[in-house]
């Protein structure tokens, strides 16, 4: 991997990490004030954007990427009557911050290892 290939790799897993902070915020002001804080639902999917989309074009964080994108869904379809998970709201909150406990710490990493790819192993 080359010099630039690293430092676009490093900023990307920066960006992750800084949308995943933004996200955390408004889904906690979300959850807060549901179901009156409709407008914060435009800022949490806004937030899922910004994660998704730097995660897209990096192998490293596509598996955690998916499974904080279905632990979200499940949590929206939850919030709007729509889910039948048997599982509490605060149940799938947790679901939600142990994936982007994940994707935070496989940015980090990639940050600290210059883009090497993460064994699969690493959690």
């Amino acid at each position: 991997m080359s010099a630039s290939d690293s430092r676009s790799t490093g900023a990307t897993a920066r960006l992750v990490i800084a949308s995943l902070e933004r996200y955390e915020q408004e889904l906690d002001n979300l959850l807060r004030g549901w179901p009156a804080a409709l407008n914060a639902y435009d800022r949490v999917s806004e937030s899922v954007e910004s994660v998704r989309r730097p995660c897209s074009g990096m192998p490293a964080l596509a598996v955690p990427a998916v499974a904080f994108l279905i632990a979200h869904a499940e949590l929206v379809h939850f919030l709007w009557g729509r889910g039948r998970s048997g599982r509490s709201v605060d149940e799938l909150h947790d679901a939600i911050l142990r994936t982007t406990k994940d994707l935070r710490t496989r940015a980090e990493w990639l940050i600290l290892s210059e883009g090497d790819t993460p064994p699969r192993s690493f959690s």
